[in-house]
Formats: structure tokens, sequence, C-alpha cells
């Protein structure tokens, strides 16, 4: 599977690519929303994990560009704050929400997903 993770957070990132990602993964690490929306494009991941909030772009923003251009995109945007207005820009973007407090969740997410495409 391909997986892109989108965090300004360096330390972060890791914890998101140890929960995720199994050895066969191949993931992209990006450290802001538009970095993610520019490398998209040649990436073409299966699944795109993206930061709320974050320099540059944040994650809603850059969902919304990703999904406008690849409606079958698949976004997950997570973040410390599991607000219902958070929520509901995330899934008005086209993405999904998790907080970052349910982290071990993005793994359920992702293999029950990419199980219900094959």
């Amino acid at each position: 599977m391909r997986l892109m993770i989108v965090e300004d957070n360096s330390m972060m990132r890791t914890t998101i690519r140890r929960v995720v990602a199994g050895r066969k993964d191949i993931v992209l690490e990006c450290g802001d929303g538009d970095e993610a929306v520019s490398a998209y494009d040649s990436f073409r991941p299966d699944w795109v994990v993206m930061d709320y909030e974050m320099p540059r772009m944040d994650g809603i923003t850059a969902a919304e560009a990703i999904v406008k251009r690849y409606p079958d995109a698949h976004v997950l945007v997570v973040s410390h704050h599991d607000d219902a207005d958070i929520r509901a820009a995330a899934v008005s973007a086209g993405a999904r929400f998790v907080s970052k407090t349910r982290i071990l969740q993005l793994k359920e997410i992702i293999t029950t997903s990419a199980g219900e495409r094959s």
C-alpha cells in the first residue's frame, strides 16, 4: 500500500508511520499541506493521513484540494482537537476524521477500507 503522511511534527510523523505502515508499505512523508498537494500527483497514494494544523496550508484546505482533483482519494485528517467543527470541516472537504487520542484506529480504518476496495 502507498501511504502519504502529512504532519509538521517529525516525532508525530514517526508515530503515525509506526501505527499505520507495514513492512511492505511505501510511505512518503510531507511536512505541510502545500507539500502534500504538490506531491500527490506523482506519488498517488492509496491513503493520505494528514494533520489538521500545519503551517503554510492546513489539513482541511489540503484535503479539499486533493479530493477536488482526485474524487476517489482517501484522506484521513487527524487532530489533537476532537471538535465537532473540525470533524464537520474534514467531512465537508471529502475526508474522514480521527482524533489523535484515537490514533490506533488509523490502522483499522485504512486496513478495512483497503479490503473493501480490492
